[in-house]
């Protein structure tokens, strides 16, 4: 038999809920453990569990909250979260509705830090190094109206160069609002400063103090200026992000003004030290020359230029002297030579037999050396030394 009364999923969902959220003790707690399976949503809402050895519990975190955070939330990472408990009641699981999260282990600002710091240097914000202007005319300067840097920097400045112009674009260097006025004010020096470098700093403090120095839009601001900056937050042991994505960090704001102003009784003292060396060079050349006009001076060819006409018609003379001789001797060379040739042809023409008492016989302008080749009954020459004789010569009768 059916029971007269009962409840729905959702109602049963419905009166946990109620209950949860009646109890005080659920309505705001804080709850100690490890983050896990940690994913930002595109909406901005952070989804998460949150566990111990014994038990996990599912939690979120909406947009309105997580923009508030200032570090990323990492599996294993041991925190202490605040929220309420209720139901969600299309999943039908208790969950942890969160408002805040603390990092336990270290605090949160530096945890913060050390995240942005290792994410803007993966983007490579930190590789870029512009070259500080030598001599630069004005300079920008990105602080507070009111602080010592301000007082700082115009001492170190007047004292080292007084015609370097000094531009103010004030900001809050602490609090909420700092951050968005040092990046209008680095805009403002790039948009209408005419400046040739911005220093941007402040004084020392803590790391709560200095944090306007280490967030991501004044970070992107820095690197984006198309003017080179000089970070100079803090004390020499405080670097902030700045430092590392400026052209340059300085430990103080003095010491900033001491690397963009140049000292200018030292550049008037190293350019007149550089003017005497250089004046000594040339006296030095000077003298030099001097003496090299004098010993030009006391040579007689200066006093009788006829001497130097006769030097070079003694040495032309000496030159064709050397050229009709080579001549010659190529000549005696090339005669010999030609002699040596003629007696090997000589000994080569078969004429020269003739004056040995030889002949030679020829038939219809042909050599013959055998009386076999003679052709009967034709005429045939017998060439002597001194002349020539026509034969004929006749088969014997038997």
């Amino acid at each position: 038999m059916l029971p007269k009364s009962y409840l729905e999923v959702s109602q049963v969902l419905r009166l946990i809920k109620s209950d949860l959220e009646e109890d005080p003790k659920l309505a705001r707690l804080w709850v100690k453990g490890e983050i896990s399976n940690a994913k930002k949503a595109y909406s901005g809402h952070i989804y998460f569990t949150i566990k111990d050895d014994k038990a996990s519990l599912r939690s979120v975190m909406f947009a309105s909250n997580s923009a508030k955070l200032t570090f990323d939330l990492e599996d294993g990472m041991e925190v202490l979260v605040q929220g309420r408990v209720s139901v969600f009641e299309a999943q039908g699981s208790v969950q942890l509705y969160v408002n805040s999260i603390l990092p336990l282990g270290q605090g949160a600002l530096y945890l913060a830090y050390t995240q942005l710091k290792e994410r803007l240097e993966e983007q490579g914000l930190f590789a870029r190094k512009r070259t500080i202007p030598m001599l630069p005319g004005r300079i920008g300067i990105v602080t507070s109206a009111t602080g010592s840097v301000l007082h700082d920097i115009r001492h170190v400045a007047g004292r080292r160069n007084p015609s370097v112009s000094l531009v103010l674009a004030k900001a809050s260097v602490q609090g909420k609002d700092a951050p968005g006025e040092i990046v209008a004010a680095i805009d403002m020096l790039n948009r209408y400063g005419e400046v040739d470098l911005i220093i941007v700093g402040r004084g020392g403090g803590s790391l709560e103090e200095l944090w306007a120095f280490n967030t991501e839009e004044v970070a992107r601001a820095i690197y984006a200026s198309d003017i080179p900056v000089i970070s100079a937050v803090g004390h020499e042991t405080d670097f902030t992000i700045t430092d590392f994505v400026a052209d340059l960090r300085a430990p103080t704001p003095s010491a900033a003004a001491e690397v963009a102003v140049p000292d200018v009784q030292l550049q008037l003292n190293q350019m007149e030290e550089r003017l005497m060396q250089s004046g000594n060079q040339i006296g030095r050349k000077l003298e030099d020359s001097k003496e090299k006009l004098e010993r030009l001076s006391a040579d007689s060819i200066l006093a009788d230029p006829r001497l130097l006409v006769d030097k070079e018609n003694e040495r032309l003379d000496s030159i064709q002297d050397r050229m009709i001789q080579s001549f010659q001797s190529a000549c005696d060379k090339h005669k010999e030579r030609l002699a040596l040739i003629q007696g090997r042809l000589g000994g080569l023409n078969p004429l020269a037999t003739l004056e040995r008492g030889y002949t030679v016989v020829e038939q219809r302008d042909s050599v013959v050396s055998r009386y076999a080749d003679l052709r009967q009954d034709e005429p045939f020459t017998v060439r002597f030394q001194d002349g020539v004789v026509t034969v004929m010569v006749k088969e014997e009768e038997a």
